[in-house]
């Protein structure tokens, strides 16, 4: 049944499909620089759509109350049967993400969006190693989706294989924690190559999908491992999509694992990396971490992008906390990062939280006003979760108007 027609009876959300390519145009790469056709230089700036494809809970402003988007699904199957889970994650991206939030994106000056999804979007069984991979044209629909409205939008997609089939670590962020079974199963890895060739057949000509990220912090196996690996994906994407421009996941500390991109025949290719001073191991979330990152960081970056003849990708970065600079040290961070000809997308564009509130700073473009509604998945009726899923796209929300406002005053 068609996407549109499945949530008649869920929501008033309007799911629009396909519309024509916008208006600007199929990107590539020059050297280390992003160009449109006219070989005219442009700067991806944007933020990622996470939690919308592939849940994080702690986005949800629920911290450990329920661990991944595994068990977030699994409840729903236990409490109300397959069908109806599904319609209700249906609803669920009917609500978190709406065409509203697309305008909001562009208006705030970005020009791109980076879209998270897991593999199980496109088939439920793609973590069994023992089912062949089945996707049909309802596999794509909710990325076609999210492509038709940032076309509207007049903005740019990336697509990001945030968890692939049996997932590449043991992170929450792959949709199921410890699970790390791609790299122990060919069958699994036959799989993921067989997405990209899907994907890549399926959006090789829309010039609204401006690059293939082919696998998100993918650090569940050694660096040789996901080398080889890569260059398997690469050469699927590329036997289907010989021009949109791929996306090469870094490690924990670099890129230097992988060959020299001219020297293995890559073409129209960038590395990407996912920088979050303050956090993770990185220094304390103070605005002397960032100043010292900037002043001494991304010139290293920019000398590698130089040296390697690839533009970079940050795929993810944030400063978060008002403390360590808030909304002036995060435009910072853009301003450096298009001045060393990067594209970057931030982490991310909608956070709940459960106080609500951008007074301390928030991990979203977007957050909550008011305390985040909590609902027990385990004990809620199908009605009371339906309701709950639907205010998530009406629930009033706080817009960092701060960061918003210097992102317009950026060069295009």
């Amino acid at each position: 049944m068609h996407l549109t027609r499945r949530l008649a009876t869920l929501t008033a959300c309007t799911i629009t499909m396909f519309s024509a390519t916008p208006s600007h145009g199929q990107l590539v790469t020059d050297g280390n620089r992003i160009v449109d056709r006219e070989a005219n230089p442009v700067t991806l700036r944007g933020t990622n759509l996470g939690n919308w494809f592939v849940l994080e809970m702690w986005m949800l402003g629920w911290g450990e109350r329920v661990s991944d988007q595994h068990e977030f699904e699994s409840i729903l199957v236990e409490r109300h049967g397959e069908q109806r889970a599904n319609e209700l994650m249906d609803l669920f991206r009917a609500s978190w993400i709406t065409a509203a939030d697309f305008g909001r994106i562009r208006g705030a000056g970005m020009n791109c969006v980076r879209l998270p999804f897991e593999a199980d979007l496109l088939d439920p069984n793609a973590d069994d190693p023992d089912a062949p991979l089945n996707l049909t044209e309802e596999s794509f629909e909710w990325i076609d989706h999210a492509i038709a409205l940032a076309n509207d939008a007049d903005l740019y997609v990336i697509l990001d294989l945030h968890g692939a089939p049996g997932r590449q670590s043991a992170m929450d962020h792959t949709g199921r924690r410890e699970h790390n079974q791609l790299w122990e199963q060919p069958a699994l890895q036959e799989k993921t190559r067989q997405i990209w060739s899907a994907l890549a057949t399926r959006y090789r000509d829309d010039e609204t999908v401006v690059a293939y990220d082919l696998l998100n912090e993918p650090w569940g196996k050694d660096k040789p491992t996901l080398a080889a690996f890569m260059q398997t994906v690469y050469d699927a994407v590329r036997e289907a999509d010989p021009e949109t421009i791929v996306v090469f996941p870094s490690w924990w500390d670099g890129v230097d694992f992988y060959p020299v991109p001219a020297d293995a025949g890559w073409t129209n290719m960038m590395h990407t990396k996912h920088p979050y001073p303050g956090f993770f191991g990185w220094g304390e979330p103070e605005p002397g971490v960032h100043e010292d990152f900037l002043a001494r960081v991304v010139p290293e970056w920019e000398e590698l992008s130089e040296r390697l003849d690839v533009p970079l990708l940050m795929g993810e970065f944030q400063v978060a906390l008002r403390s360590a600079g808030g909304p002036d040290m995060m435009a910072r961070h853009f301003q450096a990062y298009a001045d060393a000809g990067f594209a970057a997308t931030m982490w991310s564009y909608k956070v709940l939280t459960e106080e609500g509130g951008m007074e301390e700073g928030s991990w979203g473009f977007v957050t909550n006003r008011l305390p985040a509604p909590y609902i027990e998945l385990r004990t809620a009726s199908y009605e009371q979760t339906r309701d709950w899923i639907r205010q998530l796209a009406t629930m009033p929300i706080e817009v960092n108007e701060e960061l918003a406002e210097r992102l317009r005053e950026m060069k295009p």
